[in-house]
């Protein structure tokens, strides 16, 4: 008798999506007690209006034998011809109709003149009692008295989450709970919650904008696994732990529940992570970007290189190491400056770039899927380059232009003193001052499903813009948000957002 795991989750996840694990036990009973079963032997058929009784758990009903039965299910057809083994086969397809009968019992027909009646429960509460009223050659017997069940005292199952530690030394529990099961001795407990607020305990990891390098985010991407164990008696005692296989979660969710091992693996090769959408958009020339890739096959012990090959306007192209780390272990989140303006001392600068396409190298050989962008190169004043934590758990970015509002919210607080020495003191004085900057953002126009990428920001939890080449974390100032049309089908949004953190001199 022990606990079993009968519907583990994917052995890889989204923390945002169900983690579900379903766990059995049929342990619920110190004794497990055995059902009643009770039969009628038939040597004859029987004709209209013959009839008997079943008495059980404080209930009787009177079967009674038609040869046009009603629908009452307490009127079984009438022998008129044939053997007394088909006729049964009818009979018993018939006391099956009445509910009751077939809610408590199992009704079978073990030999050719024989039903036999099993309690679906095991308790004395469903011995059934026999009464002949009209029968004349029918025998009732029991075959076996029933024996209730025993309910162990205040059983559960008690459960812990362990989860592994940014620097994967060792598992540390996170969160512990208790389930009841249910009639089955079912108990499920779904952990997505708890795996998303513990890799974001922190917040996520940012790049460091000053120095652009590649750097390997295991925050992110954390292996977990489930202790269990049955409780029960009073007081209650836990009993032996037992625990499930190591399974991944990856920070992140998706909306159409495709398979987060197909999302991050294509072709036996590692695939860059990305909102599917976003890929499509455009990178514009002053945008800061990162593109991040998940090794989800196999450790790889030797150095890896990260390629770009740089397409240029006039149609030349080149290929440059952006960097190298001296392995790539499994389940290691690395993510690498793709930017223009990141990546622009290893390109020429006579002529613009038009594209980019990255990939990874170990040993002179491929090691993962390729991802490309296309480059905006136009001018385009007011820019601004939002970022995010997207819905795949990776740092993304946008860029917007056109026309920009600033405001200022102000909040303070101010006394009125009664006494001053001097006109130039203050007799009304302001207290505790703080500012935040307020920024009306314009999206500026584009195809409608590169606007729809910006609901992926408005609806992350971590948003900053980059200003002065510094991440400034800001959240959503708008409780409605404006979209536009122009005369070539292009759309935009405006919104607001403001300083997450306030100003004030000390």
């Amino acid at each position: 008798m022990a606990i079993s795991l009968i519907n583990p989750p994917p052995e890889i996840v989204f923390s945002k999506n169900p983690v579900l694990f379903t766990f059995s036990t049929d342990n619920r009973f110190s004794a497990i007690g055995r059902p009643f079963i009770g039969q009628l032997q038939f040597s004859t058929g029987h004709v209209d209006g013959r009839s008997f009784k079943l008495a059980w758990g404080g209930s009787e009903y009177t079967y009674i034998f038609k040869n046009a039965p009603d629908n009452s299910g307490l009127q079984l057809p009438a022998y008129q011809s044939g053997t007394v083994s088909d006729w049964l086969v009818l009979v018993a397809a018939a006391l099956e109709r009445h509910y009751y009968l077939f809610n408590d019992f199992i009704i079978t027909k073990p030999t050719a003149d024989t039903l036999r009646f099993t309690s679906r429960v095991s308790s004395t509460s469903y011995a059934i009692t026999y009464t002949n009223v009209s029968l004349m050659t029918a025998t009732y017997s029991v075959v076996q008295t029933a024996q209730d069940r025993v309910l162990r005292k205040n059983f559960a199952i008690y459960l812990e989450l362990w989860v592994e530690n940014v620097a994967r030394t060792e598992f540390v529990r996170h969160s512990q709970t208790v389930s009841e099961v249910d009639s089955e001795g079912i108990a499920n407990w779904d952990v997505q919650d708890y795996l998303t607020a513990i890799m974001l305990a922190d917040g996520p990891l940012l790049p460091d904008l000053d120095n652009d390098v590649i750097y390997v985010d295991r925050m992110s991407v954390r292996r977990f696994y489930i202790r269990y164990a049955e409780m029960y008696g009073e007081p209650q005692n836990i009993t032996r732990f037992d625990q499930t296989d190591n399974f991944v979660a990856i920070l992140g969710g998706s909306h159409d529940m495709v398979d987060a091992l197909e999302r991050f693996v294509v072709n036996g090769l590692p695939r860059w992570a990305h909102d599917v959408r976003a890929s499509d958009f455009q990178m514009h020339v002053s945008q800061i970007g990162h593109a991040s890739i998940i090794n989800l096959v196999d450790d790889i012990a030797e150095s890896v290189h990260f390629k770009m090959q740089i397409f240029y306007e006039d149609r030349m192209q080149e290929v440059v190491e952006l960097g190298s780390l001296p392995e790539w272990k499994l389940y290691d989140k690395i993510v690498v400056p793709i930017g223009i303006p990141q990546i622009v001392h290893l390109a020429r600068d006579d002529v613009e770039i038009s594209s980019i396409m990255l990939w990874v190298e170990s040993g002179g050989v491929p090691v993962s899927d390729t991802y490309s962008r296309m480059i905006d190169n136009r001018y385009l004043r007011y820019g601004l380059t939002l970022c995010y934590l997207d819905s795949v758990g990776c740092i993304s970015t946008l860029y917007t232009y056109g026309r920009k509002q600033r405001s200022y919210e102000v909040e303070k607080t101010q006394d009125t003193f009664a006494h001053i020495d001097r006109p130039t003191q203050h007799k009304t004085r302001e207290l505790d001052i703080d500012i935040r900057d307020v920024l009306k953002i314009n999206t500026g126009f584009a195809p409608a499903k590169m606007i729809w990428v910006y609901r992926d920001f408005i609806l992350s939890t971590y948003k900053y813009i980059i200003q002065d080449e510094k991440l400034v974390p800001v959240v959503l100032d708008s409780s409605s948000i404006d979209e536009r049309d122009d005369a070539n089908n292009l759309e935009s949004l405006t919104f607001g957002v403001k300083y997450a953190n306030e100003q004030r001199n000390f």
